[in-house]
């Protein structure tokens, strides 16, 4: 039981953001391999680190740091190049790579307690992990999960699938369209020009800092937080101003109580809207229904905004 549990404690060590030491070690394995056109990348690990970055070359280069018990399995087939490890005498322990690959490959990484990073890769991404945090740089479209972990993407100009059930959500700089959910974590989206933004929270605030687009989708979902939403746009050297519009809130307090849920609805309703023709960012569009967020909305349970 006590092994177990120390077992477990080291795991939980590992899967967090990765140390000098560790990356200072001579990878035992450094093997290159010819990309084709067409195949992806498929990588599991069980503990450890797994950092993926682009380069210019069609080839994949795996460098692994591990115990000398553990063999370092990377086999091609017609459809993928595939990573994972072996040993012949009992676990193979914790594993740490540093993979290149070309920007066009796609991407797909599972692990149990795993540090995952991947920066530059364009093609799908897809990581999944139970327990350590997940950072993306300047990808297109990716899908991430983790149990007990932070998910933080820094540029995406794809579709962003983002779930974590006990940590927080950082997304900056999207583009595309972003759907976000945590149970007990904030999120926090800045320096956003998505065209469609879905997020979800149980326990946490949820931020959103960016322009609106037109023709946009954007709803906010809070049990017990706040949400605050502020307009663009966000230059180097300018700050975000806060705005308020008009549109349609749907919910209220969330908990059925419509003595509560009134109190909320008279608080917004109290809140000075604006001409979203005279609101830089929206582009002299229109909102379908009715809709009054103040900076901050407290206790709400569902903001949906809708420029058409």
């Amino acid at each position: 039981m006590i092994h177990t549990i120390a077992a477990a404690l080291l795991s939980t060590l590992l899967a967090q953001a990765p140390t000098d030491a560790r990356q200072n070690r001579a990878p035992q394995t450094d093997q290159t391999v010819p990309a084709a056109r067409g195949t992806r990348l498929v990588i599991e690990n069980k503990a450890g680190e797994i950092v993926v970055r682009a380069w210019e070359k069609d080839a994949v280069r795996v460098q692994a740091r591990h115990t000398s018990r553990a063999k370092i399995n990377v086999r091609v087939d017609a459809s993928a190049i595939r990573i994972d490890a072996v040993s012949d005498k009992g676990p193979t322990g914790s594993i740490d790579y540093d993979i290149n690959a070309p920007a066009w490959m796609p991407v797909k990484i599972e692990g149990q307690y795993d540090y995952v990073s991947v920066e530059g890769i364009q093609g799908e991404i897809s990581v999944e992990t139970v327990r350590g945090d997940i950072v993306l740089k300047n990808v297109s479209s990716a899908i991430a999960k983790t149990i007990e972990g932070a998910i933080e993407v820094d540029g995406g100009r794809g579709k962003l699938t983002l779930s974590s059930v006990n940590e927080e959500i950082k997304v900056a700089g999207a583009t595309g369209e972003v759907v976000a959910d945590t149970t007990n974590g904030e999120i926090t989206l800045t320096r956003m020009e998505a065209v469609a933004v879905e997020v979800a929270t149980v326990n946490g605030d949820v931020v959103y800092e960016g322009r609106f687009a037109d023709r946009g989708h954007y709803s906010f979902t809070n049990h017990s937080g706040d949400i605050e939403l502020v307009e663009g746009p966000l230059g180097h050297g300018h700050r975000a101003r806060p705005w308020q519009i008009e549109g349609h809130l749907v919910g209220g307090g969330g908990d059925g109580d419509d003595e509560h849920d009134q109190q909320h609805e008279h608080h917004v309703d109290q809140g000075r809207g604006v001409d979203l023709g005279d609101c830089a960012g929206f582009g002299g569009g229109a909102v379908s229904g009715h809709f009054c967020p103040p900076v901050r909305l407290r206790g709400l349970c569902l903001a949906l905004l809708i420029i058409t």
